[in-house]
């Protein structure tokens, strides 16, 4: 079996796939992420934080963001980094002696 590690910086660009990502607006996403967590650090400061709601709003984005590329939830984990979801995916796989890693030495 073989193991193609290729993080996003040096990946292909992708091909808009649904009127979600054809329609995008640049600056949009960093808008709302910059508001959610602002929100966090307030209610967390204030100590006002609802972590199920939090946790909630977790499973929401789990849902959607498996919406758009035609997945299941359960099947997207979220991680620190690509480092740390490289090496989680990488020691749950049953290698066997002879297996390949491939890796993509192209620098963004």
């Amino acid at each position: 079996s073989c193991l193609l590690v290729s993080p996003a910086s040096a990946s292909a660009s992708p091909v808009p796939t649904a009127d979600p990502i054809s329609t995008f607006q640049p600056g949009a996403c960093c808008t709302a992420a910059r508001a959610a967590l602002d929100r966090y650090l307030d209610q967390n400061e204030a100590g006002t934080l609802d972590k199920a709601e939090m946790f909630a709003a977790v499973e929401r984005t789990r849902a959607l963001f498996a919406q758009l590329i035609g997945a299941d939830p359960d099947e997207i984990a979220y991680t620190r980094n690509v480092t740390d979801g490289i090496a989680t995916l990488a020691a749950s796989l049953p290698w066997k002696p002879g297996d390949n890693v491939m890796g993509n030495t192209v620098a963004a």
